[in-house]
């Protein structure tokens, strides 16, 4: 009789755990959303959504994957328009990623500060952020990552230098290792919102900015937390059971 309940015991360990790993993998996620700063007619990286500067919005916005989202990039209008330059980055200083970067060959730049958003985006959830400061000319840019908790840093070069947020762009390393992971708005108008604030770091200077990226953080499916509190009740009686 002991036997018996300690065999159904098993099977039930053993179904528990085919279904809490093959649960593992539901994971919701978002891919990568990227906006090419660049001039009228300008390549754009594989999905990436190109911006000019006569946009002051670019609304459902495309990702990684090619499918259409809701969420949308927004300049703020009160700020003045900055010029489009065309200027490629040198591919050694283009990090790798699962498709190529080499299409950031145009950049936004200006003497006068500017502010953009991505807004549409799930309330408090974490995202990677990542910020591609980019002249061909002297620049230096000093950039506020606009959220509850806003990280910021300054950048500059005497032109031809890529910085992914706060460093060096490196083609030796992944786009991941540069991600910035902040919160976005949970509150007020800018609800499910990031903002991205860039201005020269110098006194009649200027900045410079090939594009801007994000990424939903993936977070496990409910079934998957489900399913862990299962398994771990499942092996709790077995100890006890064994005992």
């Amino acid at each position: 009789m002991k036997l018996n309940r300690l065999s159904s015991l098993a099977l039930t360990v053993a179904g528990s755990t085919l279904w809490l790993f093959s649960s593992v993998s539901a994971v919701r996620a978002s891919a990568l959303i990227g906006i090419d700063f660049d001039v009228p007619g300008g390549t754009s990286p594989l999905n990436w959504n190109l911006m000019t500067p006569s946009q002051s919005e670019v609304n459902n916005l495309v990702d990684q994957t090619g499918a259409v989202t809701s969420a949308r990039f927004t300049r703020i209008t009160s700020f003045p328009t900055p010029d489009a330059v065309a200027g490629a980055i040198p591919a050694n200083q283009l990090p790798s990623y699962s498709t190529s970067l080499a299409g950031l060959d145009g950049f936004f730049e200006s003497s006068d500060p500017n502010d953009y958003w991505f807004l549409g985006l799930v309330p408090g959830a974490l995202y990677r952020v990542w910020v591609f400061s980019f002249n061909t000319l002297d620049f230096k840019n000093l950039i506020a990552i606009e959220t509850q908790n806003p990280p910021s840093f300054m950048v500059g070069s005497e032109g031809n230098q890529l910085f992914v947020n706060s460093e060096l762009g490196d083609s030796s390393r992944s786009l991941s290792s540069y991600a910035l992971v902040v919160p976005s708005w949970t509150s007020g108008p800018n609800t499910g919102g990031i903002g991205i604030e860039v201005r020269p770091g110098t006194l009649d200077g200027f900045w410079g900015l090939a594009g801007v990226a994000i990424e939903r953080v993936p977070v496990p499916e409910p079934s998957v937390v489900l399913g862990l509190g299962l398994f771990a009740g499942v092996m709790s009686i077995t100890r006890k059971r064994r005992r």
